[in-house]
């Protein structure tokens, strides 16, 4: 297996700070991404991507809660698509294609 290189594990670590909300980890980890050559455009797209699966388990999570008490478990509202479906050379896989009927990564 290729090792990942300097950008890539920017990338990567830029993730699991913005994931795991660790506010340390995103002051140490984007000054570097930066002095590494990484554009703005490109921190926030991976800013959108990082925060988007964040936010998905806890939604569901929050929609869960609420479905019980309301006498509607198992209905998950939709929050949108992943900004990864959107990005230009990003491969939404098709519903036909996925085991899951899934149009996303997130789901």
């Amino acid at each position: 297996m290729k090792s990942l290189n300097e950008r890539e594990q920017l990338f990567v670590a830029l993730g699991a700070a913005i994931g795991s909300n660790c506010v340390p980890c995103v002051e140490t980890i984007v000054p570097k991404a930066m002095a590494a050559g990484i554009e703005n455009w490109e921190l926030r797209l991976a800013f959108n991507a990082a925060d988007f699966v964040r936010q998905k388990p806890a939604a569901k999570v929050l929609s869960t809660a609420k479905g019980i008490v309301d006498g509607t478990e198992g209905e998950v509202l939709d929050d949108g698509r992943c900004p990864l479906d959107q990005v230009d050379g990003a491969a939404a896989t098709k519903v036909d294609e996925n085991p899951d009927n899934r149009s996303s990564c997130c789901g």
